[in-house]
């Protein structure tokens, strides 16, 4: 399929995602309104019953991830799904897609270079104040409690850094993680983060150090993402 990057690719959330990834890691987007084309017919048949606009975010998702994969050339026919719905990446390659409803956002990269990675796309302002005891750890909510400014704002970055996780585990670890099992802590200078999972995710992932990642804000959007190199011999 020949994909037309041009009129599809959003330049400004792309240059965020190259802020919060490095190079190794391959990266893409993909506007989802006005409808995309569709795409596959394999993965076309995993929304087939879908309402539009679950349909328009899955196709875009689904672009922006072969426009990563092309990127690494290791492109593929279609990228099916999971038990889950979770991405299944061709042999050799880790991945991962978010949407909102305006873009979708793909990262992809080589295994033997990056063992597991997400990425997670959120608009700026989504949470109230009720739920945030649904979601976030007592240390965490002192923090954003003791915000003078932007408190709705940071707990979109904390939550998106939550979601990003999520997805850079559950390939790995076939479980899901409550958003209070994770601990995360913003570095806001250097717009970084440090996480905790629980112990059976790091050592799932070999990886007994906090998890670091980075985000940055691209207009009324957040944009996050986690990885961990593969170093093992």
């Amino acid at each position: 399929m020949v994909r037309d990057m041009r009129s599809a690719t959003d330049p400004l959330v792309l240059d965020g995602l190259d802020r919060v990834t490095p190079a190794q890691i391959a990266c893409a987007t993909w506007k989802s309104d006005p409808s995309p084309e569709p795409v596959h017919p394999d993965e076309e048949a995993l929304v087939c019953s879908a309402v539009r606009k679950r349909q328009s975010a899955f196709r875009a998702g689904r672009h922006a991830a072969h426009s990563a994969l092309a990127a690494l050339e290791r492109d593929c026919d279609s990228i099916l799904s999971g038990e889950r719905r979770e991405p299944l990446w061709p042999l050799g390659c880790v991945g991962s897609i978010s949407h909102t409803t305006q873009v979708s956002v793909a990262v992809a990269a080589r295994r033997d270079a990056i063992r597991a990675i997400g990425v997670d796309i959120e608009a700026a302002q989504g949470l109230s104040e009720e739920e945030w005891n649904l979601v976030f750890t007592p240390s965490e909510l002192a923090w954003l409690q003791q915000c003078t400014s932007q408190a709705e704002q940071r707990a979109m970055c904390l939550f998106s850094a939550k979601e990003t996780l999520f997805k850079l585990q559950y390939p790995q670890t076939k479980s899901f993680v409550d958003f209070r099992e994770a601990s995360v802590e913003l570095v806001e200078e250097d717009q970084i983060f440090h996480a905790r999972l629980p112990a059976f995710v790091h050592e799932a992932l070999d990886h007994p150090d906090p998890f670091t990642g980075r985000y940055c804000r691209v207009g009324e959007l957040v944009l996050s993402a986690a990885w961990v190199v593969e170093d093992r011999l």
